[in-house]
């Protein structure tokens, strides 16, 4: 699956805690080494590959 302009769009207007959050709901563990760039990618690559569905985005 590739993310639309608006998914893209919708992932960079998120805060830091709220990528966490999403993360740690699905299981991932967050360490405070990471950037929140990192991190964003992260979420990216997994709404990509169906781990997390792209419905997050919506809330």
């Amino acid at each position: 699956m590739t993310l639309s302009q608006a998914q893209h769009t919708s992932i960079n207007r998120m805060d830091r805690s709220a990528i966490v959050g999403i993360l740690e709901d699905h299981c991932f563990q967050c360490y405070d080494s990471e950037t929140t760039e990192e991190l964003r990618d992260s979420l990216r690559s997994n709404i990509e590959d169906h781990t997390i569905d792209a419905c997050v985005l919506d809330s």
